[in-house]
């Protein structure tokens, strides 16, 4: 493996220039020399940074970068905003983030001016990079906001305003995808100092000026371990800011399941937990408050307890629900407070899925007993299972309760989970072992934590229908989402009703485009999962991003969506499928990775440790592109479809 790095740090722009851009760059060049001795580095500092030179230093020394080596590109300097005009398919926010060169803004004899980089062309570049079997990485060490009005005389703000106009007519061929690129990153990760809108900061430690998160990201890699992933790495460097007089949220990109826990310069995938904790000014807390599920106990006899999982001994109580966050108290241990440590729900005051085991004739009891051992043990440290209560025939439950039976069929014994109607709601687990009862325990757990995202609801929010789900049919042949077109009606069973189309004895599902409407005045923060009858959950569609005032987001980036039936269900006639589009919408930045739920189906090895709980998770220290508020509002909304192949 060959580390390819191109190092950019500005300081010297004609007007706001910076001081601890260079200072970084030399700081990441010395981590290189000591970690990676080999590596193969190309450093730009300030006029030697041109547009050009850094384009340069993309294509042609990060190209050299082969299947297994690793592309490092690491900018420190000012970031700036562009309009996004008709490109709104990819950039729902309404502007485009660009990183500012050092010759950037400057007019040209025609009375354009040289253009920034555009994070599009950025993402391009590295696409390309990617597609060769590169690991790539980028560290942006500048802000995506305007002005440096907000600043203080500690810090200087990495940022500029606007760019003057007119906008050069050639970054209209930057932003966008190669041609049937599929969207996402396979093995690409980007490290960012800060969200859309938000500013990243420089402040003098000790004789010199160094970039906040530049400074406190290197200090997570000198001192974290080895097998350190970038999302350990991001949520030291995070913890490591909190204690800074800054609005400033570092950002993981994609913060999903897959490269982002990888070790730093790629490797071994690390399996991630929902959610985490650290040290803030007002003490431990969890990044899970009451907009995400985390329930206030009624009673003082109530606890919600979190524990750092493979632990039985690392325990926190929560002492404050709060809207957004939790503040814990660690109970017997004393966490290290420059890191922040992997947490799970170890127990709440009810569980929310009701569950009877047995009860029916046919049952076998012993192998009722091991189910119920099995849900007594399937918590953190071997308690209880914090999803599941177990009822019985004549308990008053909120809700429908699954059950578990232990037959005999076709003289093999077998496990199955029944809905409240009755039918199967799992394959049958072959078997009354102990085995068998983990793995039903294992199956009634994630159909817990997917009813509960299904129905994740705020009750009391003020937003209303502030964005909306448009469906819209996709025409043969049309492959970007119209910007008017009238969005498909639910029935009279509130669903969107699809269809399979029959022509020549052959049968073509439908396609469809989807886009979030924001009606509001404000920007706000987007998510649309796609909930199956598998029980899968996946934010693809629209994986969460900000969708400015009166603007409109397009799902796949305006791609046609194609809506089948699943590969064991061939399309015959009468053969269904029902899917539910999910929004949540708030007014900070959510992580997408509690969305994530595979198929019971799916593989073992592409299942997440989710945590307990469903529901967006509030990054703390402040939303990302958002003005900070002390009660922040959410809200969700679903659209139920169901896909039919016609009977004629």
């Amino acid at each position: 493996m060959t580390v390819y790095a191109l190092l950019v740090g500005i300081d010297s722009y004609d007007t706001n220039g910076l001081r601890g851009a260079v200072a970084d760059v030399g700081e990441v060049q010395a981590f290189l020399a000591a970690r990676a001795p080999d590596a193969q580095v190309q450093r730009l500092r300030n006029g030697e940074a041109t547009l050009q030179a850094v384009r340069a230093g993309l294509t042609r020394h990060l190209g050299k970068a082969g299947r297994g080596d690793v592309a490092l590109f690491w900018f420190c300097g000012h970031g700036g905003l562009a309009p996004a005009g008709a490109h709104w398919r990819i950039e729902p926010s309404g502007t485009l983030q660009t990183l500012v060169c050092v010759d950037s803004r400057r007019a040209r004899p025609d009375g354009t001016y040289v253009p920034e980089l555009v994070d599009k062309e950025l993402d391009r570049i590295l696409h390309r990079l990617e597609a060769r079997g590169a690991h790539v990485v980028s560290v942006l060490d500048c802000c995506h906001a305007g002005g440096a009005t907000r600043a203080t005389p500690l810090y200087t703000v990495r940022g500029l305003g606007p760019a003057p106009g007119p906008w050069p007519a050639e970054s209209s061929a930057y932003p966008g995808r190669e041609p049937d690129t599929p969207a996402g990153t396979r093995d690409r990760v980007v490290l960012a100092a800060c969200g859309i809108n938000e500013e990243a900061r420089e402040r003098k430690v000790g004789r010199r000026t160094r970039g906040v998160f530049s400074r406190a990201l290197l200090t997570a890699l000198s001192v974290l371990e080895p097998k350190a992933t970038y999302r350990d790495l991001l949520g030291a460097a995070r913890a490591a800011m909190a204690d800074e007089s800054v609005v400033q949220v570092p950002v993981l990109i994609p913060d999903t399941y897959g490269p982002a826990d990888q070790r730093f310069f790629g490797g071994q995938l690390h399996r991630p937990s929902t959610f985490r904790v650290r040290h803030s000014g007002a003490g431990w807390e969890v990044d899970a408050g009451r907009c995400h599920g985390v329930p206030v106990p009624s009673v003082p006899e109530d606890v919600v307890t979190f524990a750092v999982p493979g632990t039985e001994s690392r325990l926190l109580r929560a002492v404050d629900v709060g809207p957004a966050s939790t503040l814990v108290e660690p109970q017997g241990w004393q966490p290290d407070p420059a890191r922040s440590y992997a947490v799970a729900i170890a127990r709440l005051p009810v569980p929310r899925c009701a569950v009877t085991v047995g009860g029916l004739p046919e049952d076998n009891s012993a192998a009722v007993t091991m189910v119920l051992a099995a849900i007594a043990r399937a918590g953190p440290g071997g308690g209880p299972s914090p999803d599941l209560r177990v009822v019985g025939e004549q308990d008053d439950t909120d809700e429908p309760a699954l059950r578990v039976t232990a037959p005999i069929r076709a003289g093999r014994p077998v496990l199955r989970i029944l809905r409240s109607d009755g039918r199967p709601a799992t394959p049958d687990v072959e078997g009354h072992t102990v085995v068998a009862s983990e793995r039903v325990v294992t199956w009634l757990e994630h159909i817990a934590r997917w009813q509960a995202l299904r129905s994740l609801a705020n009750p009391v929010t003020a937003l209303g229908d502030a964005v909306r789900i448009e469906v819209l049919p996709a025409y043969e042949g049309e492959r970007r989402i119209p910007e008017k077109r009238v969005p498909l009606l639910l029935d009279r069973h509130g669903e969107i009703a699809l269809r399979y189309r029959l022509a020549g004895g052959k049968t073509y599902a439908p396609r469809i485009f989807v886009r979030l409407r924001n009606t509001t005045d404000q920007p706000l923060w987007c998510l649309l999962v796609d909930l199956n009858d598998r029980y899968g959950a996946d934010p693809v569609l629209f994986p969460g991003g900000l969708v400015g005032a009166g603007c409109v987001g397009a799902a796949l980036e305006g791609g046609a969506i194609r809506v089948s039936l699943p590969r064991d269900r061939p399309a015959r006639p009468g053969a269904v499928v029902r899917d539910w589009l999910k929004l949540v919408v708030s007014e900070v930045p959510l992580t997408t990775l509690p969305f994530h739920l595979p198929t019971l189906e799916e593989p073992a090895t592409r299942s997440v440790a989710l945590g307990r709980l469903l529901g967006g998770l509030i990054q703390p220290g402040g939303p990302s592109g958002l003005p900070p508020k002390a009660a922040p509002d959410w809200t969700t909304v679903v659209v139920p479809m169901v896909t039919t192949v016609p009977e004629h």
